[in-house]
């Protein structure tokens, strides 16, 4: 996911995903990059409700020494009638 990703498309991404049963990822380096990752996580979100899905997400923050840097990968977890998957 990228600064310039589109979240109309990253979500129809991440909602075919968790359709089919796979929780997606994705993984985020940066602010910028982030806030498109919570734009197509709102908006998945959306689109799962008409099928009674429900998607959320953990952040977990990575940390390399050589470069530095600190990514954050979101986690998704897929929620039907009410027990999550």
């Amino acid at each position: 996911m990228s600064a310039t990703s589109q979240p109309k498309g990253v979500a129809g991404k991440l909602s075919h995903s968790a359709r089919e049963g796979e929780p997606p990822a994705t993984l985020c380096i940066g602010a910028a990059s982030i806030n498109q990752a919570v734009k197509s996580i709102c908006i998945a979100r959306q689109y799962l409700q008409r099928d009674g899905l429900n998607l959320s997400f953990q952040v977990c923050l990575a940390f390399r020494q050589v470069p530095l840097w600190a990514s954050s990968l979101p986690w998704f977890g897929r929620e039907h009638m009410g027990g999550w998957v």
